[in-house]
């Protein structure tokens, strides 16, 4: 399992759901959250891993989570811009305007069940940040039209190196 860098179509994709009755999610979700700790994150989604599924994990401060199926239920209209990094955008960080509070549906694959989880601060902005993934989105479609285009110029040479 290795990280799609910028460039590779699959970042651009929106996500299909997986079906949790077929076995493999705790493998895969086990080897992305390796994965994720090996490029030293702190989220890692599955178009980031070359999967058009809806998984991603996230560290959470008290260990991972696999979240499988996501969908963000709230979003705090209270909102703070920060600073993000992307493992498939290698040396590019973008100030991101983002909900300071979320409560997200999704089924965790560390209990085995769906559940609700309510995040704020920074897990909140990773949430969001891997939820993007899913739909296709990337941290520098946040940026103004032409600090895009210097961006992805920059993407462009760090992936040919």
């Amino acid at each position: 399992m290795n990280i799609v860098l910028y460039g590779n179509p699959i970042l651009r994709q929106k996500c299909d759901n997986i079906n949790i009755s077929k076995k493999g999610i705790e493998d895969l979700s086990k080897n992305m959250v390796e994965q994720m700790y090996k490029g030293d994150g702190v989220g890692l989604a599955g178009p980031q891993v070359g999967l058009k599924k809806n998984i991603f994990v996230v560290e959470s401060g008290k260990g991972p989570l696999s979240l499988v199926n996501p969908e963000i239920i709230y979003r705090s209209k209270e909102k703070n811009k920060k600073k993000e990094g992307c493992l498939s955008l290698p040396g590019v960080e973008v100030k991101v305007k983002r909900s300071k509070e979320i409560k997200i549906k999704a089924y965790l694959v560390e209990r085995g069940k769906e559940v609700e989880i309510k995040a704020e601060g920074l897990l909140a902005r990773i949430i969001q940040h891997e939820f993007d993934h899913l739909q296709g989105t990337l941290i520098i479609d946040y940026l103004p039209f032409w600090k895009k285009k210097q961006a992805i110029k920059k993407l462009e040479k760090r992936v040919r190196e």
